[in-house]
């Protein structure tokens, strides 16, 4: 039987040959959920793995070997130092979204209770994250996939989390918000139409075009957003944007009247966060 050490390296070289440019990462994150091992009993290399566990392994890298995305393959990812639930059908959280968690916190570190909406809310993370991290929010989880939402309140419950935080079915594009919050946060699909096509495979063929396509330009659901967020004066709307879209959702929030607009760079000094005052 082949330790840990060896079944890495097996794995590494078949991920490689499939041309996963990210494939020692990959191996690494499918042996340690499929192995429950921590990172040192990774790095030690010496456990056994059993010949059902063995066989899952298998079985992940075959998908792993399609550029399927690892998260979907093991079921979770890590967002803002904790766990979320993700599977087929949801966007998979990315780092860059940390961003524009802080930044919601550092403007609501503050306030008294306040509630913010989540719009297209995947997976839940950014909701989740902030009503964790703050202990008096509450937050609302909008989508209008059943399938993220099933997820979001998936990841509700892991955190014990269903007395502040909880989800609606919700159309951002033709629904209105029942009552006004503090703060509106969104991430919201923003790849233009035409440009879908041409994202890598991994994003393209696997995680949902619901949460990719931003119409033809990439901005549709800005403007909506914008026009229509319910938000107390003084509260805040915060966006994700694409590197390129800076000046034309500061624009979109400037035409809505938004005020004391700021954009906030990701550690690559690309514009990631657009946030404007009501």
């Amino acid at each position: 039987m082949m330790n840990t050490k060896e079944l890495r390296t097996i794995i590494t070289n078949r991920l490689k040959t499939a041309g996963n440019a990210e494939a020692a990462a990959i191996s690494a994150v499918l042996l340690m959920r499929g192995l429950n091992l921590t990172k040192t009993e990774l790095i030690i290399g010496d456990y056994v793995p059993t010949n059902e566990q063995i066989k899952l392994l298998d079985e992940w890298v075959k998908r792993a070997e399609t550029d399927e995305p690892v998260q979907y393959i093991v079921g979770e990812t890590e967002f803002m130092s904790l766990k979320f639930k993700v599977c087929k059908g949801v966007l998979i959280p990315r780092a860059d979204t940390e961003i524009l968690v802080s930044e919601v916190l550092g403007r609501v570190k503050d306030k008294k209770s306040p509630v913010i909406w989540d719009l297209c809310c995947g997976s839940g993370c950014i909701g989740i994250s902030l009503a964790y991290y703050k202990k008096d929010l509450s937050a609302r989880l909008a989508d209008i996939s059943r399938t993220a939402l099933n997820v979001s309140d998936d990841n509700i419950n892991e955190y014990n989390l269903s007395d502040r935080v909880k989800t609606v079915c919700f159309d951002v594009l033709t629904d209105e918000m029942p009552c006004a919050a503090d703060c509106v946060v969104s991430n919201p699909p923003y790849i233009a139409h035409d440009v879908i096509g041409s994202l890598d495979k991994n994003v393209r063929c696997f995680e949902p075009s619901l949460a990719l396509d931003g119409g033809a330009d990439g901005l549709d659901f800005y403007r909506k957003i914008a026009a229509n967020a319910k938000i107390k004066d003084g509260g805040i709307l915060a966006f994700e944007i694409g590197f390129d879209q800076k000046d034309e959702v500061e624009e979109i929030l400037e035409q809505n009247r938004y005020q004391n607009i700021k954009t906030v760079n990701d550690i690559e000094n690309r514009p990631r966060v657009v946030i404007g005052t009501r």
